[in-house]
């Protein structure tokens, strides 16, 4: 009758331990592969939106020079309209001395 009790105490409670524990470690292996699958999609999205950042990265900083590029040209041709402007300030002056004496001459137009 001891042998039975054993066969039964096997069957009844370490039977149902050793099924759970193989189930766990079979159960194991495919959620690590799962999560390894998961954290290499992660990392392939990751990877294709930082290419996508860094080519967006790539255009603005080729708009920066170019903008730089025209600030540059916009700020020497102010400088130069500013000299021709000085120069013509001067000009004015010195025409508006040589018109000191003269005398100004109008018309009145009588409508009649």
């Amino acid at each position: 009758m001891e042998n039975f009790d054993t066969i039964k105490w096997i069957a009844e409670i370490l039977l149902p331990v050793l099924t759970g524990l193989a189930g766990f470690f079979a159960g194991k292996r495919k959620r690590d592969n799962d999560f390894l699958k998961d954290l290499q999609g992660s990392i392939n999205a990751l990877s294709k939106d930082n290419a996508e950042l860094i080519k967006k990265t790539i255009e603005l900083n080729k708009e920066v020079v170019s903008l730089r590029k025209e600030n540059a040209e916009l700020k020497e041709d102010i400088g130069a309209l500013r000299k021709e402007n000085a120069e013509l300030k001067t000009e004015i002056g010195e025409l508006k001395s040589q018109l000191e004496g003269v005398k100004t001459i109008t018309r009145i137009r009588k409508d009649a």
